[in-house]
């Protein structure tokens, strides 16, 4: 069928009006698992995940922070308020940071993705922080490459920023770990040229933590992970100094 002009207009306006979004709508999202926000449920034995959520929004609602720790089990497992089953460094917390009005939203197991969900999720709504430290990545080493890693932090510090516009974010390094220490002091090289473009302060923590071979020392671990309360003392005061 041969149509005229003015069939012709007609044909290609209703082409353009509704092929046109289906070939949208059928575009393929990221498939960067960094940057998809989603919930965690790694770590049930030893805490409640959902529930610490619950308990770190009824805690903000009830005495709003003024500095915010964000991060896993290297934070939740140190000290501080909604209070941890497990706490390896609570001296060394009391002294630099209980009289300041600090939130630990640090969750055992949590990925870069597990944090995004929190984030976009109530637990930096309500207040104005003065500061947040960011310690993101170790828990995706296993999973993700480097630039996922890297990825999916941009895309964490974005969303904060978005949501604690006054606030200065400190992002801290990837922490040494027994067997990943030379990939983590990359990545960290490559995290750290991340945070001027994001305009936030980075502070590697990685020298205090090794010793002169590039290896971990032990002495400052309790298990080639987390510190114990020889690396908790270390590095609450490297931290304080930018919260002062």
């Amino acid at each position: 069928m041969i149509l005229n002009p003015l069939q012709l207009v007609v044909s290609i306006a209703l082409w353009v009006l509704y092929a046109t979004p289906q070939k949208i709508v059928a575009a393929p999202r990221d498939s960067i698992s960094t940057t998809r926000p989603v919930t965690q449920n790694r770590d049930s034995t030893v805490y409640n995940w959902r529930e610490r959520h619950d308990q770190v929004i009824a805690l903000n609602r009830q005495r709003p922070p003024k500095v915010v720790f964000i991060g896993n089990s290297i934070l939740h497992y140190w000290s501080g308020e909604p209070v941890s089953p497990i706490r390896r460094g609570e001296d060394a917390w009391d002294q630099y940071f209980k009289k300041k009005d600090v939130r630990n939203l640090g969750f055992g197991y949590d990925r870069i993705e597990n944090m995004l969900w929190r984030v976009q999720n109530g637990e930096l709504e309500g207040f104005s922080a003065s500061h947040i430290i960011l310690l993101a990545g170790t828990n995706n080493l296993s999973v993700n490459t480097d630039t996922e890693i890297v990825k999916g932090i941009e895309v964490l510090v974005q969303e904060i920023k978005r949501r604690q516009t006054k606030a200065k974010i400190i992002l801290l390094g990837i922490l040494p770990r027994k067997g990943y220490e030379s990939r983590i002091s990359l990545l960290n090289d490559k995290i750290a040229k991340v945070a001027p473009k994001l305009q936030i302060l980075y502070a590697d923590t990685g020298s205090m933590f090794l010793r002169s071979n590039g290896k971990i020392n032990e002495s400052l671990f309790s298990d080639g992970v987390h510190p114990n309360t020889i690396g908790y003392n270390l590095l609450a005061p490297f931290i304080n100094n930018y919260i002062k």
